[in-house]
């Protein structure tokens, strides 16, 4: 998918998966694209429980998944923005993106993966298949 089908897509309210990969080297332009599914999908008084953005720097923290998977109170849609997703060790993603693949992704829950590194990007598109929507930003 390219990246103005996906802007459409969220500004109609309707994005069409749970997971969308976020490939390419432009930072910028991933991020303004999550805070537009956050402004379009999730009301401002939801967004501070449901909202999660995690710079992986390097490390999965069980947090993730127990937000993931957690109760919410309210209706509103669950947004995870896992930033950097390559920094993870190759041990640790495939942990992590099995648990999701494994246990499923809850419904209303979107997340978003970003990453620089192509073959991670297709990794990820291959472990969720009709899930997921990968898109490359590039300035």
């Amino acid at each position: 998918m390219d990246a103005e089908s996906l802007e459409k897509l969220i500004k109609s309210g309707k994005p069409a998966n749970a997971v969308y990969i976020f490939g390419g080297p432009e930072v910028f332009l991933k991020n303004k694209m999550f805070e537009l599914m956050t402004n379009k999908l999730v009301p401002a008084e939801d967004r501070q429980s449901n909202v999660f953005k995690c710079l992986c720097g390097g490390k999965i923290t069980p947090e993730i998944l127990d937000s993931i998977y957690g109760f919410s109170f309210n209706v509103s849609p669950k947004l995870f923005y896992l930033q950097d997703f390559d920094s993870f060790p190759a041990k640790q993603r495939k942990e992590f993106t099995d648990t999701l693949h494994d246990n499923g992704i809850p419904t209303n829950t979107i997340i978003v993966f970003t990453s620089s590194d192509l073959r991670i990007s297709n990794e990820l598109a291959t472990k969720f298949k009709q899930q997921a929507d990968k898109i490359d930003f590039w300035a």
